[in-house]
């Protein structure tokens, strides 16, 4: 029997577009940023699904998700983690409205609560992700 992908939420900001874009298929993270809701069996893995939500200081895609990643792989390292993702382009993104109308309430309390440094990594529910993305579909290459 094989498990379900679990949700998550990245954000982006501005600081790191150069560096660390939302296509990049990378995502590093200090690991005290690293989500705080998992237990230590309960890891980010190969296979789970993240929604990329850039900030509104992300020009390219202010205030929106363009796409969303599929986790290849996770690097532990002492001081930072990188999850790396296969970038999958939505047809058009989503903005920050729809995706308040769309996540639960407990969701939304996490997405509201950001502030900088505007990288953060947290999970979602199975239910808000699908909510926020029904309708969109992947701008396949």
């Amino acid at each position: 029997m094989e498990l379900e992908p679990r949700y998550f939420m990245a954000i982006f900001g501005e600081a790191h577009a150069d560096t660390a874009p939302v296509e990049g298929n990378h995502y590093g993270l200090r690991r005290k940023y690293w989500p705080s809701e998992y237990i230590p069996w309960i890891k980010i893995a190969k296979g789970d699904i993240v929604l990329l939500y850039c900030t509104k200081s992300y020009l390219k895609h202010s205030e929106a998700i363009p796409g969303i990643g599929v986790v290849c792989c996770v690097k532990e390292g002492s001081d930072m983690n990188t999850m790396w993702y296969r970038y999958l382009p939505l047809t058009w993104p989503i903005d920050k409205n729809t995706i308040c109308n769309r996540l639960s309430p407990k969701d939304l309390e996490k997405f509201k609560n950001l502030h900088p440094p505007f990288r953060r990594l947290f999970v979602i529910q199975k239910n808000s992700a699908r909510s926020v993305l029904k309708g969109h579909r992947i701008d396949w290459p």
